[in-house]
């Protein structure tokens, strides 16, 4: 049993079997090289494998900063570290499908809190696009960060989706954009004639060789860091504090569910694999719950 060997034949699978993104092949290599590997790669055979699945584990468990930053503990969240353990379970369970091992071995993930997902309100999504910029140097950047606010309100875009968009990809007649989702998946996803007015007035800034529908002055794709950056600094103006690019997607579901909208359609929108996904979006909506609250519980027929 080559453990090292086995993990390269699972990297070339996922990246060229499955097309997982660059992206994905370098977090994929860097986890296994780092957390785990170095660990279980001296198992001769399924036995042993499992013991040191065991002590790979414990160890990525039991992991502490080295050198906390200013005000930050040695600690590291249990999130973190399932993201440290995603790998190794991916990877365990192709050894099952290739029949390598005879039985699963498990790798339980740490709890983790769920809080429930902070999103924006209607009004405040009318004010990031209604805002007017008057500083010449920020027009650009704030007129491009307003058009992509539309399409992931509109349509639940990711922000790399967005970000890689094209202009070729955007259908302004049938109002239909191809998205190119996670895994290399391709969704068509429609949007309203409201997003339309907000997008085709910024394409119809841009040079007429333009490829990207939102690029730098340079003509490349945005980085998510500018866009935050934009979007920030756009969110301050309208006194919409820790706004971030996914809270606009999560926006988009909770309101969706909240205008009653089907659960099966957000999922196809939205472009989730499992629809156990799209269905967090229900544990954001309150409306029924006050509705049903004000009706049934037993202070509401107090005066």
């Amino acid at each position: 049993m080559n453990i090292s060997k086995m993990y390269e034949s699972f990297l070339k699978d996922k990246e060229y079997a499955v097309g997982v993104s660059p992206k994905t092949m370098i977090y994929l290599r860097n986890m296994g090289s780092k957390h785990f590997l170095p660990i279980i790669a001296p198992a001769k055979d399924e036995a042993e494998l499992r013991k040191l699945v065991l002590e790979a584990t414990g160890r990525i468990q039991g992991l502490r900063r080295a050198r906390p930053g200013p005000g930050q503990s040695n600690e590291i969240t249990a999130r973190s570290k399932n993201t440290y353990l995603g790998p190794l379970r991916t990877f365990l369970g192709w050894l099952l499908e290739e029949e390598i091992i005879v039985k699963a071995i498990r790798v339980k993930k740490l709890k983790v809190p769920r809080p429930l997902r902070k999103t924006l309100t209607f009004g405040q999504i009318v004010k990031l696009l209604d805002y007017k910029c008057t500083i010449k140097s920020r027009m650009f950047g704030i007129a491009r960060i307003q058009a992509a606010v539309a399409l992931m309100c509109d349509c639940g875009l990711r922000s790399s989706e967005w970000r890689n968009l094209k202009i070729a990809d955007i259908d302004m007649d049938r109002r239909e954009v191809k998205v190119w989702g996670k895994g290399s998946i391709e969704r068509l996803v429609t949007f309203t004639p409201e997003c339309r007015k907000i997008v085709a007035r910024w394409i119809r800034r841009l040079p007429e060789r333009s490829v990207y529908a939102f690029p730098t002055s340079t003509g490349r794709p945005v980085s998510g860091r500018n866009a935050l950056r934009d979007l920030v600094w756009l969110g301050a103006r309208c006194q919409i504090w820790h706004v971030n690019l996914h809270l606009l997607r999560h926006s988009f579901g909770t309101i969706w569910i909240r205008n009653g909208g089907s659960v099966e359609m957000l999922r196809r929108c939205m472009g989730h694999a499992n629809i156990q996904t799209t269905l967090q979006y229900l544990h954001n909506d309150t409306a029924d719950m006050e509705a049903a609250h004000s009706q049934f519980s037993p202070l509401s027929r107090m005066k």
